[in-house]
Order: structure tokens, then C-alpha cells, then sequence
């Protein structure tokens, strides 16, 4: 009974089982479902930092025990089928987090994508050695029980190394930090309590009344919520001074003119004789005190809210969208026919679904894959005629492109056969291009062709589109390895704001094998973030890539 719920609670409530299961498939897409469930039950879980970090700890460690049990109950080393391990996961991936959709999104793919890459030393766990046994039946006995211990340890180790992040986390962020934006203003407004005491006027001497006069002042102090406030300008605001006469006319004035500054909701003046200080001989017999006074101004100073800090955006460089240009100059302050650079760095992270139909591909569904691509490309052009109410912008120019990956290029392998795809790491593509441009309302549409190697970039972005992959799929048929030279595009975007644009473009790689169409999403504007997505279709199948991108306008400036 308890391997049975253990089983129930690892395959994350049996969810697992919707995706194709078995021991020799390690992409399967159980750990996405998992993933996915763990999501959905994230919104559950408390949103204090304490009592969250109490919950997952507490889940980890049952997490341990859970999927040990299950994993000797299904009788498989790391079976695709326990996908608990990525329920917790992402629950201490998406520790203290605010409860946004925006965050769990990105939680979701970053966590997808480290567990998928698997960097150095959490790839370790996955190498930890078999046992060597003894001849015959007892060495085959002693080895199928040294793998179950070694398949435990690992799913164990696992855990134990997101539970030691969930410590650090909690450890690291304080609770400040965690608040709510609605809970950090209600922390950070002022509490209403009781008025704090007015100056004491023991302390201050003998009061008079504010109507007689006149006086002579030794002192004047203002007072704020029952403390001295050493402000020289109100006080350089008045008519007392020192060792001179001072009437109850002054007075009046002084207070009109200190409600003149717009610093105080309200102002007490207020008249106190200082014990054992005489007034000089001279206002003996004019002052109606023996000893000089101090005058004091009781004031209620104005709520001075801080000026909020505004954070000005450079508009962005409009020459170009994601990977194809236009032919506007700058942010699109240059309508005259002139030249222009930009520079514009694009990193594709890799697919994050694809499907195809070979019949000898490995696999049919592909779930996160790492890419690793890396483009950085100027693009250099001369606008030949501006744009008017009827006719468009055209341009002419030229990019180069550098290509580079920061790891090899996916390998295509079948049972029994394998091919070896060219793995460097460096390549320039270079191209010509002339384009037209026009504004439709709040439309910004372009039209062009691209002549070059730049038709070259689908094939790097795809392990399905390698001359060696497609010789491969296609049986060694001829023209498989025909490479594009002429890229028509189009292109339209809408500016919301300086900052985040949204838009869509459509690259047709003319010439390539297996027709490859890329479509490149914009969608940096409701993520807050250069992430956008592309689509690269061809005959058999198709692939969702995620990637940031990144446009500087060099020339002309701003």
C-alpha cells in the first residue's frame, strides 16, 4: 500500500503517465507535465517567505523518501515516469518570486532550461558509477542492486541539492524584499498615533501673552511636533533680533510672512520670559518684562511628498526589427536621404518545442533543446529617398553577420546510425539588401529582399536543416544540399512606446532545401524584456524558438 501511494505521489498524481513513457526514452516530456503541475499548484503554497520556505524544506525532504520508494516499486534507474522531482523543483526555482504571471513565466522557462542543459556539477549526478559484481547469477543479482541504490542516490542527490538553494534563498533575501507592492506602500505610509508633545514650556521660562509687548528678544526658536528644528532661513525670516525692541505688530508679521513661505499648515507664536537675563537700561523703562524673552514659533510643517523619479527611455533604433532592416535612419527622426549604421545582437536559446515527421528522426516531439547561437550583425545602409504621405523610405545596404555558438551543434543519431554534424563555432554571413518602408497609422511596414549567405542562417538553427542531416532524412536523394542565396521579407511593427516595440517579421529562405520559413515574434513589450520567439517551419516538421535580442543605434545619433 505504501509503495502504491508513494508511486501515485511521484508520477505527480499519475500526470506522467499522459506523456509516452519507458526506460530507453529520456525525452519523453513527463518532466514538462511535472513541471507544468508544479506551476499550477504553486499559487497554493504560503506567500510569507518563512512559512514558504517551511513548505518546500518540508516537501523535499518527503520528496527524498518518496521517490526512492517509487523508483524500487518501478523497477527503473531515473524512470521518466517520477516527476516529482520537478514539482518541488520548480517550487524552489520560483522561491520568493512575486506572485505574477510574468515571474512564473520566466521561472518556468529558466527552470526548464537548466534542467535540460544540466550545467557542471549538477550534470555529475546523472554520471554516478554502477557497481561491479561477482561471476554468474550473484554478480547480475548484485549489480541490478547496486544500480536501484545508485538510481535512489541520484534522484536523492538531486533533491537534496535544490533543498540547499531553497536555504541559501531564504537565508539571503530579507522579508522586506518580499512584500507586495500594495503591502510595501501600506508599510511605508505613515501610521496615524497620537501628536507628539508641544515644547515644554517650563523649560522655556515664564509665558506672556502674545498681545503686550514690546520686548526685547534674546532667542528664537521654532518648534516641530515637539523638537527644534534649526532651519536659518525661517529664522532670517523674522524681525527679532537680538537685544532689540520687538512689538506685537512684529509679531503679526512675522507669522504672515513665515505662512507666506507655503512650509506649515498652521503657526502658534508664543512669548516666554528667560529667568535672570535684565534687559538692557536703555528699554528699562519701554519693555513690558524686566527680563528678555525667548520667542518661540510653534509651527505644523507640510507633507512634502519626494518628487518621483522618472526614468526617461531612449527611443528605440527603428532601422531595423529583429533580424531583418528597414529603411528608416535612427529612431526614425531621419526622413532625409543620408547614411546609417546599427548594431544588432540576437542570442537564440534554444527550441522550446518542435515537432517533425522523419521517418528516421529519433524523436517526433522535442521538448527544451539548447542551441547556444549566438549573432551579432551591423547593418550598414543609405537611405535614396525619404518617406512623404504616398510614397515610401528605400534603402540599400549591407550586414554582416557573426555567427557563434557557445556549445556544439546538436547531434542527429538513430539506432544503429549517427551522423556527425559540423560543429564550429564560428561563422560570417554577409548579405545585400534593398528595402521599402512606409507608415500605415500606427503601422510601420517594410518590404525587401536580401542577396547572400545570410540564407544560410536556417540551417544553424536547426540540426534538421544541416547538409548532413538533410542528406541523411532524405536517403541521399540530389539537390538536398541546395543552399539559399535570395531571402524575401516583410516586416511590420507597431511603437506602443519608446521602449518595447511589438512586432512580427517573415524571412523565405529561397533555394534552401526542406522550404525553411522563419517568423520572428516581438514580443519584448508585455514581458518588460528583450525575450521574444521565433517560428522556423519546413517540409516535416517545425521548431519554437525562444531567444534575446538587442538594436543600437550607432548612426546617426539621437
Amino acid at each position: 500500500m505504501v509503495d502504491r501511494l508513494c508511486t501515485w505521489l511521484a508520477t505527480g498524481c499519475g500526470i506522467s503517465y499522459i506523456a509516452p513513457t519507458g526506460r530507453g526514452r529520456k525525452w519523453t516530456g513527463a518532466g514538462f507535465l511535472g513541471t507544468v503541475e508544479g506551476a499550477l499548484l504553486w499559487p497554493l503554497l504560503p506567500a510569507a517567505p518563512g512559512p514558504y520556505a517551511a513548505v518546500v524544506a518540508a516537501a523535499v525532504a518527503a520528496s527524498c523518501w518518496i521517490c526512492g520508494r517509487a523508483e524500487r516499486t518501478l523497477g527503473g534507474h531515473d524512470d521518466s515516469r517520477i516527476v516529482l522531482d520537478e514539482v518541488v523543483g520548480f517550487w524552489v526555482a520560483a522561491a520568493f518570486l512575486p506572485r505574477t504571471w510574468t515571474a512564473g513565466l520566466a521561472a518556468f522557462v529558466l527552470f526548464r532550461f537548466f534542467d535540460a542543459v544540466k550545467l557542471w556539477p549538477y550534470n555529475r549526478l546523472e554520471r554516478l558509477p554502477g557497481g561491479r559484481g561477482r561471476d554468474g547469477r550473484r554478480r547480475r543479482r548484485d549489480r541490478d542492486e547496486r544500480a536501484r541504490r545508485t538510481g535512489s542516490r541520484e534522484i536523492e542527490l538531486k533533491i537534496a541539492t535544490l533543498a540547499v538553494l531553497a536555504v541559501l534563498l531564504a537565508a539571503a533575501v530579507p522579508a522586506a524584499a518580499q512584500q507586495t507592492p500594495w503591502q510595501i506602500a501600506t508599510a511605508t505610509a505613515p501610521a496615524p498615533g497620537p501628536a507628539l508633545p508641544a515644547a515644554p514650556a517650563a523649560s522655556l521660562g515664564a509665558p506672556l501673552t502674545v498681545s503686550g509687548g514690546p520686548w526685547v528678544p534674546a532667542e528664537v526658536l521654532f518648534f516641530s511636533q515637539g523638537r527644534v528644528v534649526a532651519d536659518y532661513a525661517w529664522r532670517d525670516s523674522v524681525r527679532a533680533r537680538r537685544g532689540s525692541l520687538y512689538t506685537a505688530a512684529d509679531l503679526q508679521s512675522d507669522v504672515q510672512d513665515l505662512m507666506t513661505l507655503g512650509r506649515f499648515t498652521a503657526l502658534t507664536p508664543n512669548i516666554y520670559a528667560i529667568p535672570g537675563t535684565s534687559v538692557p537700561s536703555e528699554f528699562a523703562a519701554v519693555s513690558v518684562s524686566t527680563n528678555q524673552v525667548r520667542v518661540v514659533f510653534d509651527v505644523t510643517e507640510k507633507v512634502v511628498e519626494a518628487p518621483k523619479v522618472q526614468i526617461v527611455t531612449p527611443p528605440t533604433a527603428v532601422g531595423g526589427v529583429l533580424l531583418t532592416p528597414t529603411a528608416w535612419r535612427g529612431a526614425g527622426r531621419f526622413n532625409n536621404p543620408g547614411m546609417a549604421l546599427d548594431i544588432n545582437a540576437a542570442y537564440f536559446i534554444g527550441r522550446l518545442y518542435g515537432k517533425t515527421s522523419y521517418p528516421d528522426a529519433p524523436r517526433k516531439t522535442n521538448y527544451i533543446d539548447r542551441i547556444g547561437l549566438w549573432t551579432l550583425t551591423a547593418d550598414g545602409k543609405m537611405q535614396i529617398q525619404s518617406e512623404t504621405n504616398v510614397r515610401p523610405a528605400v534603402a540599400v545596404g549591407g550586414q554582416a553577420m557573426l555567427v557563434f555558438r557557445d556549445s556544439p551543434q546538436p547531434t542527429v543519431t538513430t539506432p544503429g546510425v549517427s551522423v556527425k554534424i559540423d560543429a564550429k563555432t564560428t561563422k560570417i554571413l554577409t548579405d545585400g539588401y534593398f528595402v521599402a518602408s512606409k507608415k500605415f497609422g500606427p503601422m510601420r511596414t517594410s518590404v525587401g529582399v536580401m542577396q547572400g549567405t545570410i540564407g544560410n542562417l536556417a540551417a544553424n538553427m536547426s540540426e534538421f536543416l544541416t547538409p548532413e542531416a538533410l542528406k541523411f532524412y532524405a536517403r541521399d536523394n540530389t539537390g538536398t544540399q541546395v543552399v539559399s542565396r535570395t531571402v524575401p521579407f516583410v516586416s511590420t511593427f507597431y511603437l506602443l512606446k519608446p521602449d518595447y516595440p511589438i512586432g512580427v517579421e517573415v524571412m523565405k529562405f529561397n533555394g534552401a532545401a526542406r522550404k525553411p520559413l522563419l517568423i520572428n515574434f516581438k514580443i519584448g513589450r508585455f514581458l518588460k524584456m528583450n525575450f521574444d520567439l521565433a517560428l522556423l517551419k519546413y517540409q516535416g516538421g517545425y521548431d519554437l524558438l525562444g531567444f534575446f535580442q538587442f538594436r543600437y543605434n550607432h548612426f546617426p545619433k539621437k
